[in-house]
């Protein structure tokens, strides 16, 4: 199962409720290039629900997203 993220979808944390809308993805490495990395993509998430502490902005590696929802863990919703 091939799962393409977006800016725009929305992934819902299945045991805490919690929803968040993938803003915008970008490469951690992008301002190194001594030495040179890899691309490592990650995404800038804002969460919203009752339990949600600070600003609501987190990040999470697309790897990381990608094996939560795989896990049902996290459910995606597509923004289409």
């Amino acid at each position: 199962m091939e799962i393409k993220l977006e800016s725009g979808d929305i992934i819902i944390d299945i045991v805490t409720k919690e929803t968040g809308l993938l803003v915008k993805q970008y490469n951690i490495f992008e301002h190194t290039n001594n030495p040179i990395y890899p691309p490592l993509l990650a995404w800038e998430i804002m969460w919203s629900g009752k339990n949600v502490i600070g600003h609501g902005v987190q990040a999470f590696t697309q790897e990381s997203l990608i094996n939560m929802i795989l896990a049902g863990a996290l459910t995606l919703v597509k923004n289409n």
